[in-house]
Order: structure tokens, then C-alpha cells, then sequence
């Protein structure tokens, strides 16, 4: 179960805080769109980490299955795919022993930023930083399937 909270970040602030630090690049492909009961994926991370991932519709809490597999797989299965995002990663550690995750995306002029949670009661009392900025987790239009169109 991944359970995971999003917001809109001010582009300024957000730069300020990742300052220094490693990003991540993710490519992800999409086999089908946001109206199925279930989202299939492929994900690379820095190419060299490698995945097929599968999640169930919803907002804060999905069910998630991820299968790691070889570069040639994913290569495979991008050419099937009707839609790609691609973002660089950042992590932020915070105070209360959470990690932000913030992703600048590559094609659109915004921000995001992820928690993800061990359980949905730790998720509802989560207190975000004033830097998160807007949260758009119940917000279709903000989930990678959607902005991969």
C-alpha cells in the first residue's frame, strides 16, 4: 500500500532547499490512462534501475506492485507506451524523520512535492512545512499519469 500526500512548491523556494543536493532522473511510461481501474507503468531511475509498476486508482492511499526489471525489458516496454514524464528527483529529509521527495518536471513549469506515509492517520496529521505550498493530492490533474499526456 503506498500511502502519499502532494503539493504544489513556490519554484524559488523549492530551488533554495534542493540546493546541493543529488537528483534522481526518472523517465516514466504509460500503458494506459488515468480512467482504468489500474495504472501500468514503466520506470527508470538514473537508467539503472529499471521497473514495471502497477497501481490502483485513488488519491492519498493505492495498492502498488513493483517488479524490477532489465534495462532491454524497459526499453521494450517504452515502445508501447502512449505517454512519458520525465522529472528530476530530489530528497529532503525532514525534521520529524519523513522524506520530502520534490520533482521537477521536465516539460511543465512547476514543482511538486511527495510524502509518503506508513499509515493514512499519520498521513491526516501530517503538518507540511510552509514551503510545500499548495496541496493537490485529491487534484487528478497533478498525478504523473496525467501530466505523461
Amino acid at each position: 500500500m503506498e500511502i502519499e500526500r502532494k503539493w504544489l512548491v513556490n519554484t524559488f523556494r523549492a530551488l533554495e532547499v534542493i540546493q546541493g543536493l543529488p537528483a534522481q532522473k526518472t523517465i516514466q511510461g504509460y500503458l494506459n490512462t488515468m480512467d482504468d481501474e489500474y495504472q501500468i507503468r514503466y520506470r527508470s531511475v538514473n537508467n539503472i534501475i529499471f521497473m514495471l509498476e502497477i497501481k490502483s486508482k485513488g488519491h492519498m492511499s493505492r495498492q502498488e506492485l513493483r517488479y524490477e526489471i532489465s534495462k532491454e525489458q524497459f526499453k521494450e516496454g517504452m515502445k508501447l507506451c502512449k505517454s512519458k514524464v520525465e522529472k528530476k528527483r530530489y530528497y529532503v529529509e525532514l525534521p520529524i524523520g519523513l522524506t520530502a521527495e520534490v520533482d521537477l518536471y521536465q516539460d511543465w513549469d512547476f514543482i511538486t512535492v511527495e510524502v509518503e506515509f506508513d499509515t493514512p492517520g499519520e498521513a491526516d496529521f501530517f503538518d507540511a512545512p510552509s514551503w510545500f505550498g499548495r496541496e493537490v493530492t485529491y487534484e487528478a490533474k497533478y498525478k504523473n499519469i496525467n501530466l505523461a499526456k
